[in-house]
């Protein structure tokens, strides 16, 4: 039978090691203890030196297309990486990378900020920007405007998704000074 000792106020296994130092064989056993768990794991140090290649990649550091810091990362139900950058908005998929544009926007009026992105449990891409909130639809690479007579004048810099009690999604925007709920 196994038993289990531990160290409390001063106690080993039951002896005050205050009025009761251990004994020389106590001692040593403690030493040798502590010598072989400190050589364990200093040989499970050196594994890490074998390596070949790093444990972490950056596949995007050399693109020139992704400008400034990317802010923000999220997957959606296909599996595409979405990346909001000071540039825009850029699906990844591994190999290729792709800027999305605004539905129905001209080329000479200057395009909303994209600040934050968000997928619900659903996989619906949400973002938000400077002139509200937008959607990309499943299976494009365009933003769509949501409820834009309501939402085109706040700036969502945040995006966050919760439930009700009954489990419903609510979209929870954030701006620099209020906290709104989009059901």
């Amino acid at each position: 039978m196994a038993s289990v000792c531990t160290i409390t106020n001063n106690n080993y296994c039951g002896v005050n090691l205050l009025s009761n130092p251990p004994s020389g064989s106590h001692l040593v056993f403690v030493l040798v203890l502590f010598v072989a768990c400190c050589t364990s794991v200093a040989a499970q140090g050196s594994r890490w030196a074998g390596l070949d290649r790093p444990a972490f990649m950056s596949p995007l550091k050399d693109s020139a297309l992704i400008e400034g810091p990317v802010t923000s990362v999220t997957e959606d139900s296909s599996g595409f990486i979405w990346l909001v950058a000071a540039n825009g908005l850029w699906r990844w998929d591994s190999h290729i990378l792709l800027h999305t544009t605004f539905r129905n926007s001209e080329q000479s009026a200057p395009q909303p900020t994209i600040q934050s992105s968000i997928t619900d449990k659903s996989g619906q891409l949400w973002v938000g920007t400077n002139r509200g909130l937008y959607k990309i639809p499943p299976g494009t690479n365009v933003l769509e405007p949501v409820a834009a007579g309501l939402l085109s004048n706040i700036s969502v810099q945040t995006i966050a998704i919760a439930a009700n009690p009954q489990d419903e999604q609510i979209i929870v925007l954030g701006t620099d000074r209020d906290v709104y709920q989009f059901d």
